[in-house]
């Protein structure tokens, strides 16, 4: 459990146990003390007290101060060999071993170099984030709209498949198709020339601008999982391909602007096209981004 893991916890686990520690040697100390005062009355005196009962008084004080000593060396000894006795236990046990000097100062170390990790990318992100950038993003209108509009470009136009610049000229695949729309839509700095499959899967854009991300797995099918105005990318390192999704219908059919081959534009009549398989069972793992504003 992580708290057996916070140093803070483990502070006042330390002095808890520091407190016991104490109390182990003092208690048993006072009754060997009390035991031995009571034994040397009876002997100096008598007949105050039959010795017996002094003897017996005197040895269950003794008796009483071992089992206070060796209490918390039992209790681990019972931990570390009944390993399935219970979590709990073993949580306990692992926070007693962590509540020292030097594994707590290590922690503390580690947390401060965090916190200042944090601090560093909070700086770096006020430092490069410049609102006027973004200013202009939707004003083309919503991405789908943006999707659609140069997607009908793309069929109407003049285009083969393949690498492009941005905007793109006679060339278009997949990745630049959706490096152009985003483009369009108004990340026109970030999105001045095409991204490829890796780099939008390798990014971290819910770091860089506060998109969703949801993770997709090898062969998984995300179909419930998609909107439209997603994009939806799979790659190997490599070998990658990605679409917008225009649409999941009530039958479960996965529309998409999908600049995958020349053939999806052409026979697209103007409209996305079904793109089931790649949302229902590609063997590559990938993510949705869901861009916001």
């Amino acid at each position: 459990m992580t708290f057996c893991n916070d140093y803070h916890f483990l502070e006042g686990v330390r002095i808890i146990s520091f407190i016991i520690t104490i109390l182990r040697i003092v208690i048993p100390i006072l009754l060997i003390g009390f035991g031995t005062y009571d034994y040397f009355q009876t002997v100096i005196n008598p007949d105050k007290a039959p010795a017996t009962e002094k003897t017996k008084s005197f040895a269950l004080r003794l008796i009483s101060a071992f089992m206070i000593f060796m209490l918390p060396t039992l209790i681990n000894l019972i931990f570390s060999v009944v390993t399935n006795f219970g979590g709990s236990m073993l949580v306990l046990n692992d926070c007693l071993k962590n509540a020292n000097k030097g594994y707590i100062d290590q922690l503390k170390i580690a947390n401060k170099k965090q916190l200042e990790e944090y601090e560093q990318k909070g700086q770096n992100y006020q430092s490069k984030y410049n609102p006027e950038k973004y200013k202009n993003v939707g004003k083309n209108g919503e991405l789908l709209e943006v999707a659609d509009r140069l997607w009908k470009q793309i069929v109407n136009g003049n285009f083969t498949y393949g690498g492009t610049p941005i905007p793109p000229t006679t060339t278009v695949d997949c990745s630049a198709f959706v490096t152009w729309v985003l483009n369009e839509y108004g990340y026109a700095e970030e999105f001045s020339y095409q991204h490829n499959t890796a780099n939008f899967k390798e990014t971290n854009w819910q770091e860089k601008f506060g998109w969703e991300e949801i993770n997709v797995a090898a062969n998984e099918d995300v179909t419930a999982k998609l909107k439209a105005g997603d994009i939806l990318v799979r790659d190997t390192g490599g070998a990658g391909h990605m679409n917008i999704i225009a649409s999941v219908e009530a039958d479960g059919t996965v529309m998409a602007y999908d600049c995958g081959s020349a053939s999806n534009w052409k026979n697209s009549d103007g409209g996305p096209v079904a793109k089931n398989n790649f949302a229902k069972s590609d063997s590559r793992p990938g993510k949705i981004i869901r861009v916001k504003k």
